[in-house]
């Protein structure tokens, strides 16, 4: 039975999550605008539930509403009590729209607090990393990208949350590889005297 009008959960204990398995859903037409248009009527039903103001957000999101994501999110982060998996999802978006647009402060309070909760997810360390690159803290930002490595070397291939899988070692490995050309070219060479 659905459990709401835009997202349904499959009740059943042998329904895994597997990386080798997906399920997907699609159809025609799109039918996103429409989606976020039942969202804003389950709002306005349920006002004081988080959930439609979660599904409001990521609708939002797909059709490139961007500031309104933003709206429906910060609404839905203060109306949950708990930081589970659909507020960790919630946050790591945010934060990296906020690193994209300069609000690097708010950016990295949501994703420190992503790792608080989820401290074995490497895309967390590194979007941690890409900050510190962007204030140019070289040193921090090389650990964030090194404790990515770490952690992603060790994660499972079937965790219920595969978030952007390829930072595990490629962009931290790169970004590792860019801080030590930045070392290598500005080396400060001190002449002996005499």
């Amino acid at each position: 039975s659905f459990i709401n009008p835009v997202y349904e959960t499959i009740e059943d204990d042998r329904a895994t999550f597997l990386g080798e398995a997906a399920l997907v859903c699609s159809g025609w037409p799109d039918r996103r605008v429409e989606a976020l248009e039942i969202c804003s009527i389950w709002r306005g039903r349920r006002p004081t539930s988080p959930e439609p103001w979660y599904y409001s957000a990521f609708s939002c999101l797909a059709l490139g509403r961007i500031d309104e994501f933003l709206t429906f999110s910060e609404r839905f982060m203060a109306m949950t009590p708990k930081f589970g998996p659909s507020e960790t999802q919630m946050a790591y978006r945010m934060a990296q729209i906020m690193f994209g647009r300069g609000e690097t402060s708010k950016a990295s309070g949501l994703a420190a607090r992503c790792l608080l909760h989820h401290p074995t997810f490497s895309e967390f360390w590194c979007l941690l990393g890409d900050m510190f690159h962007s204030q140019k803290m070289y040193e921090k930002a090389r650990a964030m990208y090194e404790n990515a490595i770490i952690i992603g070397e060790r994660r499972s291939s079937s965790d219920s949350h595969p978030v952007e899988i390829e930072k595990y070692a490629k962009h931290p490995k790169r970004m590792i590889e860019i801080l030590d050309k930045i070392k290598r070219e500005t080396s400060i060479i001190v002449p002996k005297p005499g």
